[in-house]
């Protein structure tokens, strides 16, 4: 199942009837673009491009709109319809990272967001919204069509006085150097604010959903700790190069309201199935799923 990570995901709150997409532009103004495009494919980016993935499945995708305010503060740009605009206006000491994913077309981050109009009565609620990270890093959160789930997130650097603006390949090394520096205070930084219970390798039962008829969805119980037990199943869906999981959480509880407002998945589309995160009643976890027919014992 190997797959190529794309940096657009699809998150639970969009719709899949459609596959329209809306395209916007991140530039780098303080870098040659010729020479952003000349080394953005180099393989000593490709580690800290994995890296960078992962925060946002890892670290970000979890946090609700209201996760993002309190943990990194509050918003620097009022909320405004990310379908309707060119893009917020940025911070001037806000850099694009070497490594960022996407088509680094002419020295830009080409990003392919969700066309998808909602249908009526449903409001259009996408925003985007830019927080700092401390003196470290800024964070972009593109929210999906019910302003709550989001679609996308960009991390940037902030300037600082040891910055090495990229104006010719030449400055590759030392402005990786600097990329390096600042990325390893991201991560710490993230260890500190996010802090996450590890729960290992998960056996989860999945489900075919080509399969006819179709198959009960399978259910797997994991006790949280605290009085908070929370119920993981994953399906299957498509064949070949176009199958793709999608592995969903929820609290396990009788309160229906309750239960639907937990609910949080983890689409893996163009990349493998491997580690994630969710979040329950305010604390968070990760996990490595282990796709399963039948399963032996729950966790408790």
């Amino acid at each position: 199942m190997k797959r190529t990570i794309a940096i657009a995901i699809a998150l639970c709150g969009l719709s899949s009837a459609s596959f329209a997409q809306f395209v916007t532009f991140i530039g780098a103004p303080q870098d040659d673009a010729t020479a952003r495009a000349d080394v953005c494919e180099r393989p000593e980016l490709k580690p800290l491009h994995a890296a960078y993935v992962d925060i946002f499945h890892l670290r970000l995708h979890p946090l609700t709109l209201d996760d993002v305010g309190k943990i990194f503060g509050p918003k620097l740009e009022p909320a405004t319809n990310w379908t309707s605009y060119g893009g917020p206006k940025h911070p001037a000491d806000l850099v694009l990272p070497l490594f960022a994913p996407g088509d680094q077309n002419r020295g830009q981050l080409v990003l392919m967001l969700s066309g998808v109009r909602p249908t009526p009565p449903t409001v259009d609620k996408r925003h985007t919204d830019i927080h700092a990270i401390g003196d470290i890093c800024y964070v972009e959160c593109y929210y999906g069509i019910d302003g709550e789930q989001k679609e996308t997130a960009i991390i940037y650097f902030r300037v600082d006085d040891k910055f090495v603006p990229l104006a010719s390949t030449n400055d590759f090394y030392k402005r990786l150097d600097w990329e390096k520096a600042k990325f390893d205070t991201l991560n710490k930084s993230l260890d500190a604010h996010i802090p996450q219970t590890d729960l290992g390798e998960v056996e989860i039962p999945v489900v075919v959903m080509r399969n006819h008829p179709p198959q009960p969805f399978p259910e797997k119980h994991i006790d949280l700790g605290g009085g908070t037990t929370c119920i993981l199943g994953a399906s299957i869906t498509g064949s070949g190069e176009a199958s793709f999981c999608q592995v969903g959480v929820v609290k396990d509880t009788p309160n229906l309201d309750e239960r639907t407002k937990s609910r949080q998945e983890e689409d893996f589309i163009n990349r493998p199935v491997g580690p994630m995160s969710f979040s329950m009643d305010g604390k968070f976890y990760r996990l490595t799923p282990k796709l399963v027919d039948k399963l032996q014992e729950d966790i408790r």
